[in-house]
């Protein structure tokens, strides 16, 4: 079985590009990985202390940045190898991102936030997108009132449960939750994980949530420390 995300020979550094610009060798790297792999339909816990490189690791992955060198396959395509422009595509095909902030558009409606994370565009009004967005706010226990109220509205616990909506219309194959309970009461953040759990079980999609906060992880499949993995010299 092909691994969801593997990570092969990853070396990263923020500044190399700037400092090859002004003709100077960057030794200072953030992120020097090996060897690492994510399972099909796996829920893993990455953790580890603000500024160790986990967000950077989320972008690389996402294909927001690229490493300087090594590579990263995710579900066999190897987006290392992509330009800019195929790698947002395949971003946005395969992956759905989980922000602290939850992105979302405060003066839209809750249906339009969420038709806004459909992929096909053109498909944003029609009959079965209607119905997965009233399917998806019954499963996350929004009441179909609010699809018509401005997301700024909400309350912070459903304004959680449109995130998780907004990323589950395009029934991704992989989603990455970056920091998204940092400022949630303990009750709120057990809720939210359940809940996003159960959603990517439906799914069949693989989890990869990022936090400095080591106590999430009991639940999940798997827990990593990113030290474990990246081995800066």
């Amino acid at each position: 079985m092909s691994a969801a995300i593997q990570i092969n020979k990853l070396i990263y550094s923020p500044n190399a590009r700037s400092q090859a610009k002004k003709g100077l060798q960057d030794s200072s790297a953030l992120l020097q990985i090996a060897e690492w792999n994510v399972d099909p339909g796996e829920r893993v816990f990455l953790y580890g202390p603000s500024g160790s490189g986990k967000s950077s690791l989320l972008n690389l992955i996402c294909g927001i940045t690229t490493a300087d060198s090594g590579e990263i396959l995710v579900n066999d395509t190897n987006i290392s190898a992509l330009g800019a422009r195929a790698r947002d595509k395949f971003r946005m095909q395969t992956m759905g991102v989980i922000f602290q902030q939850f992105n979302l558009l405060p003066y839209l409606s809750v249906a339009d936030n969420i038709r806004l994370g459909h992929f096909f565009s053109s498909q944003a009004h029609s009959r079965q997108v209607e119905t997965a967005i009233e399917q998806l706010t019954d499963r996350l226990r929004l009441p179909r009132s609010c699809l018509h109220q401005k997301a700024a509205t909400l309350s912070m616990g459903q304004q959680q449960r449109v995130a998780i909506a907004l990323v589950l219309i395009k029934s991704p194959a992989l989603i990455i939750a970056d920091e998204p309970t940092s400022a949630l009461d303990e009750d709120t953040r057990r809720e939210f994980i359940n809940t996003l759990i159960d959603c990517a079980d439906l799914h069949n999609s693989t989890l990869l949530f990022v936090s400095h906060e080591h106590s999430l992880g009991m639940h999940f499949d798997r827990v990593v420390a990113l030290d474990s993995i990246n081995h800066v010299s």
